[in-house]
């Protein structure tokens, strides 16, 4: 139907398909040589020093990169070049998202 941001043009009469092929893979992260790897299972969790850690379900078969802070027994959680979360060994912790 007629849309008033489109000048009440239908959407449909925009939409052009995208010039580039959708080839299905993505590239797996690397991250920097001291970066500890984890791969989240598949029921959103991953494990540091016997630690089980939930990282959520959108992580669920992804490998962060987990980097050392100076605070003794935390780390910061990356995934691909975005911080993500933060983890604390000494509270067994890690807080995912905007608040970390």
């Amino acid at each position: 139907r007629p849309h008033e941001a489109l000048d009440m043009a239908v959407p449909a009469s925009r939409y052009q398909p995208s010039g580039r092929q959708y080839s299905g893979s993505v590239t797996p992260p690397e991250y920097d040589e001291g970066v500890l790897v984890r791969k989240v299972d598949i029921s959103g969790k991953l494990s540091l020093q016997g630690a089980s850690l939930n990282a959520g379900k959108a992580f669920r078969g992804e490998r962060v990169g987990l980097k050392e802070t100076q605070e003794d027994g935390c780390y910061e959680v990356w995934w691909y070049s975005t911080k993500v979360g933060v983890i604390d060994l000494k509270k067994k912790s890690i807080t995912m998202g905007k608040g970390c």
